[in-house]
């Protein structure tokens, strides 16, 4: 497996784990994603989210099982531009989220960037535990900030 499969599967755990929040604890999308308007945040806010968080995650996993398939890359990459693209208006235009979320989202995003001939992000399996390291440690920022 390429670094990038392995990166696939961490973010699909991620994501996977803020689906379940999103059906257990409503809440936790006040406290942790839409802090600057806990008031427009719904139950059936958060389930939609994690319908979509869901999704995505599919994505990631399908896309990490079959890397060489272009068509399945491209769509997993487009979801992540249109969760930056969503978390960027949240905070810029309709401030309901921070601007510290959407780095997280952001740093995430760029993770995704691979070289498009090779598909891999890292050469080592060294290089590839200080990556989950980052992305683990910047999504803690976010639960537990």
């Amino acid at each position: 497996m390429i670094a990038l499969q392995y990166w696939l599967y961490g973010v699909a755990a991620l994501r996977l784990f803020n689906v379940v929040l999103g059906y257990l604890g409503p809440k936790y999308f006040k406290e942790r994603v839409y802090t600057l308007a806990t008031d427009e945040v719904s139950a059936l806010a958060a389930r939609l989210f994690s319908v979509w968080t869901a999704l995505t995650c599919a994505c990631c996993i399908v896309c990490a099982a079959y890397i060489e398939e272009r068509g399945i890359f491209i769509v997993t990459y487009a979801s992540f531009i249109i969760a930056l693209a969503f978390f960027g208006s949240e905070a810029a235009l309709y401030k309901t989220v921070t601007f510290r979320f959407l780095s997280v989202i952001g740093f995430v995003t760029s993770m995704c960037r691979p070289d498009p001939t090779t598909r891999a992000l890292f050469s080592s399996r060294s290089d590839r535990s200080v990556v989950l390291c980052c992305v683990l440690f910047v999504q803690s920022l976010h639960w537990f900030g």
